[in-house]
């Protein structure tokens, strides 16, 4: 089957999909009630930089995707996706963190558990990146594998890439574990990295 009858099989009927493939995306907060809002549509580095949102959210980073097509199936506490516009831009409610575990040493990722209902694709042909711990799979949400060589991972876990044959859709459990590595810049955060999971994958 095509890469696009097989993605859009793995959606529920109401379910929302985001423009773009692997491209930078922009995240905000509202504080009071944890709620994480995405662009509904890539973002350049310079908008986002410029963008400035409207009480009471606010603006926590940005970071490039790392599926080829992303879905999400409702928002978190709700049972259809929310969408709404803030600042001149469109945004959905993707996310609700429900607890975070610093970094234990220096290079090592946040581990957080968040509350999400996330549908992931990945094409063909390409070679995607994953944990695989004593928990289980962790698959790349966010980043490149550019800097994973020189990577601090959590314990337990050994990485590893596959080349798929076939098209490939990851749903997310809810919560979902995730494992995030942030650069801190002038300009706020940078996810540079996340794992998430665990999920199934062709072995």
């Amino acid at each position: 089957m095509k890469f696009e009858d097989v993605f859009c099989n793995a959606l529920a009927s109401n379910a929302f999909r985001v423009d773009g493939g692997r491209d930078l995306f922009m995240e905000m907060v509202e504080p009071s009630t944890r709620q994480t809002w995405m662009t509904i549509a890539p973002i350049s580095l310079a908008e986002a930089k410029a963008f400035h949102p409207e009480g009471p959210f606010v603006k926590t980073g940005i970071g490039y995707a790392s599926m080829d097509a992303a879905a999400f199936n409702k928002s978190p506490d709700k049972d259809e996706p929310l969408l709404m516009t803030s600042g001149g831009r469109e945004f959905i409610n993707v996310a609700r963190p429900e607890g975070t575990d610093q970094a234990l040493t220096p290079g090592q990722p946040m581990r957080v558990m968040v509350s999400k209902a996330h549908v992931l694709g990945f094409k063909p042909g390409r070679k995607i990146a994953y944990l695989s711990m004593p928990e289980g799979l962790f698959i790349e949400v966010v980043g490149t594998t550019e800097k994973d060589a020189d990577r601090v991972f959590p314990e337990g876990a050994e990485y590893k890439t596959m080349t798929l044959d076939a098209p490939l859709v990851v749903t997310l459990p809810t919560p979902t574990t995730t494992f995030f590595w942030f650069d801190l810049t002038a300009d706020g955060a940078v996810a540079d990295r996340s794992f998430q999971g665990p999920v199934n994958l062709p072995q």
